[in-house]
């Protein structure tokens, strides 16, 4: 091999091999780069940072209502309170106790007939003297149309197979009973319909929270009593009529998979709702409104339903 091809080759292998560090040398470049980008990435204050930051619905939550609770059962989460333990005037909620206290005792075709003493109490509804109810159908009529006659009707009649001399305050006694084993701390009460007694006394007294926690105990223990409470109207038979039975929630279909309602209003307890509702399969909240006014209990459960459902919805 002559001498010129000896110094041809040589030049290419040196070339080459420039080439090949050249180009190693680039690549350590560029991973020094990056790993420097990343290690100082957020060290000072001067770093350009972006911090996605979670917005809860309920943070510009307002309401009329000067108490307040919602609570997800599933989860076991409050997920917004306002003096939710405050003691306050319960007004027809008290009817929830007295239709779960009822069906405790009797059978749900036990019959009641309606006393006429049992028709004293402010607010007609329909029913009329000796007329003759199954158990199971005038605790759904007096929920949906907050009876306080149907209430009375069935504190008395039910509350005669405790003590037949005085059955209206065996069962109110018996009402206060469950409370204490249920362990609603604030509750308690002084007749079953929840209607004031006078003007300084309501029937019934309770909190948010309690109300929430019952709610939860009667969806756990016998939803059914709730189930007439779900439809804005139907038709209740007595064995005598049939009663149509408007509700008294008039946002009821307005909220999606409602499973259980009661409205509550009196002088002293002002505007009271407890609602309880699905935002998924086996995912229930239970929301409860006290001491708002006639139409603000609706339009606050109405505003803790959509934060509620917004909340949901941001989760996903």
């Amino acid at each position: 091999m002559d001498t010129f091809t000896q110094k041809k080759k040589i030049i290419i292998l040196i070339s080459g091999a420039l080439i090949i560090a050249f180009l190693v040398f680039l690549l350590a470049l560029n991973q020094s780069y990056t790993r420097m980008d990343i290690s100082v990435l957020g060290t000072g204050p001067e770093s350009p940072t972006t911090t996605i930051q979670e917005i809860n619905p309920f943070d510009t939550v307002a309401i009329q209502a000067k108490s307040a609770f919602v609570y997800d059962v599933a989860n076991k989460k409050v997920l917004y309170e306002k003096n939710s333990s405050l003691q306050l005037p319960l007004a027809s909620l008290t009817k929830v106790m007295t239709a779960l206290v009822a069906s405790e005792i009797a059978s749900t075709t036990a019959t009641i007939q309606i006393k006429p003493t049992d028709l004293a109490a402010d607010g007609d509804n329909g029913l009329m003297a000796q007329e003759k109810w199954t158990l199971k159908n005038l605790s759904d009529f007096s929920l949906v149309v907050s009876s306080n006659d149907g209430a009375d009707a069935m504190a008395s009649a039910i509350g005669s197979t405790i003590d037949s001399s005085n059955g209206n305050n065996a069962f109110i006694q018996r009402m206060n009973v469950e409370t204490k084993r249920l362990g609603l701390e604030q509750m308690y009460f002084l007749n079953g319909s929840g209607l004031d007694i006078n003007e300084s006394i309501s029937g019934g007294y309770g909190s948010a929270k309690d109300v929430a926690k019952l709610f939860e105990i009667v969806l756990k223990r016998d939803p059914h009593l709730f189930e007439a409470t779900t439809y804005s109207e139907i038709n209740v038979k007595s064995e005598d009529l049939t009663h149509k039975a408007t509700n008294t929630n008039k946002i009821v279909d307005l909220v999606p998979s409602v499973l259980a309602s009661k409205t509550g209003f009196t002088d002293l307890a002002g505007g009271n709702l407890a609602m309880a509702f699905s935002v998924g399969p086996m995912h229930p909240i239970i929301a409860v409104v006290m001491n708002s006014t006639t139409d603000g209990r609706f339009e606050d459960m109405h505003t803790l339903i959509e934060a509620t459902i917004a909340g949901t919805l941001s989760e996903k």
